[in-house]
């Protein structure tokens, strides 16, 4: 059976096994990717479920396709394949040189967004953070923002993630 037939049917943690030891290699696992773009939205999604259970070493592996990560989530529209793009972007590390404008400010946006699941909106939220890390002026940017927020109107979770920031040194 073919990796891309694999992706076409419900996922269940024995085929997420399965799938993940046919892409152990460094290079089997990076040509993987190409499946979060393909034109089935399942095959898409399916692909990004695989990729959210990957180690720290394969993240290492895929901070070189940060940039096609970062590209799929602000132009895909599917929550739930947001939430997991967010959240395999939310597990990565980030120089100064790597802050994108239009992915800060989609976090900005859309971590406050009563529109957006909890889960979409704690992991903007986390990624914000590590985005403003190298800025003092977006440090501070961020922790206004924190600290202005109507909490009432928040999930319970939400509420957690950002008592966690606040508590942080920097902020």
């Amino acid at each position: 059976m073919l990796l891309r037939d694999k992706l076409l049917v419900r996922l269940g943690m024995q085929g997420i096994y399965e799938i993940s030891c046919l892409i152990h290699r460094k290079d089997d696992y990076l040509s993987f990717v190409q499946y979060m773009w393909d034109e089935n939205p399942r095959v898409a999604r399916n692909a990004v479920w695989v990729l959210t259970h990957s180690t720290q070493e394969e993240i290492g592996w895929l901070q070189q396709r940060r940039e096609e990560l970062a590209t799929l989530l602000l132009q895909t529209s599917d929550t739930s394949l947001r939430r997991m793009v967010l959240n395999l972007l939310e597990r990565m590390t980030y120089s100064q040189e790597d802050v994108r404008v239009d992915l800060l400010d989609f976090c900005l946006e859309h971590m406050l967004s009563p529109e957006e699941p909890s889960g979409v909106q704690c992991l903007c939220m986390k990624l914000a953070d590590k985005l403003c890390a190298h800025y003092p002026e977006l440090i501070e940017e961020f922790r206004c923002t924190l600290e202005n927020m109507e909490l009432e109107y928040y999930s319970p979770g939400l509420r957690t993630v950002r008592r966690n920031l606040m508590k942080k040194k920097r902020i």
